[in-house]
C-alpha cells in the first residue's frame, strides 16, 4: 500500500512533483511486491472546505473532497499514466481514499454523496487509462459513527459507486 497524496504530488495547481512518490513506488516494486496505490489528501487549493479547522486549529482540508472534479480527474489520470501500464507498470490496483468517510471532529467535511461522486470520477479515469486495473473503494473507519450510520454509509456506497473491491476498515467499528 502506498499513499499517492495529491497534496504532495500537486501542492500548487498545475505543478507536479513526483520525486518522493517515484522513490517510494520504485522501492516497493524493487522488493517484488504488488502495490496498491491510494488516492488521497486533497490539496488546500483544490479543497471543497479549505477553511475547516480541527483540534489545535489544524486545517482539515486533506479530508475534504475536491471542489472541482476535473482537477481531481487530472490528478488521477496523471498518476495512473505515470505508474500504470502506460508508465512504469508498477501499480494495477487503486484505492479511492484511506478511511474515506470523514472521521475528524468536523464530519461536515463531506457526505457520502460527495465521496461517491469522487469515487466514480476516479473509477472512470482509471478504467480509461488501464481497463485491467482493479479499483477499490472504502476502507471506512466507523469510530465516530453509530451502527445505523455505518450501515447507511456502506449501503449507499455499495449501491451507487463503481468499484471492483469494497474495503471496510474494522478499526473501532461498532
Amino acid at each position: 500500500r502506498i499513499a499517492l497524496n495529491w497534496d504532495a504530488i500537486e501542492p500548487t495547481h498545475g505543478r507536479f512533483d513526483w520525486g518522493y512518490s517515484d522513490l517510494r513506488v520504485s522501492a516497493i516494486a524493487n522488493a517484488g511486491l504488488r502495490t496498491l496505490g491510494i488516492f488521497g489528501n486533497t490539496p488546500q487549493w483544490a479543497s471543497s472546505c479549505p477553511n475547516l479547522t480541527g483540534p489545535g486549529e489544524v486545517p482539515l482540508f486533506t479530508i475534504c473532497i475536491a471542489s472541482n472534479l476535473d482537477f481531481y480527474r487530472n490528478y488521477v489520470r496523471r498518476t495512473v499514466r505515470r505508474y500504470g501500464p502506460a508508465g512504469t507498470g508498477q501499480i494495477r490496483d487503486w484505492e479511492i481514499r484511506v478511511e474515506s468517510n470523514p472521521v475528524s471532529s468536523q464530519p461536515e467535511a463531506y457526505g457520502v454523496e460527495d465521496y461517491v461522486a469522487e469515487a466514480n470520477a476516479a473509477f472512470e479515469v482509471i478504467r480509461e487509462e488501464d481497463p485491467g486495473a482493479r479499483v477499490w473503494v472504502g476502507e471506512y473507519a466507523f469510530g465516530r459513527f453509530n451502527f445505523d450510520q455505518a450501515m447507511a454509509w456502506t449501503t449507499y456506497v455499495a449501491e451507487h459507486a463503481s468499484f471492483d473491491i469494497h474495503s471496510i476498515h474494522h478499526f473501532n467499528t461498532p
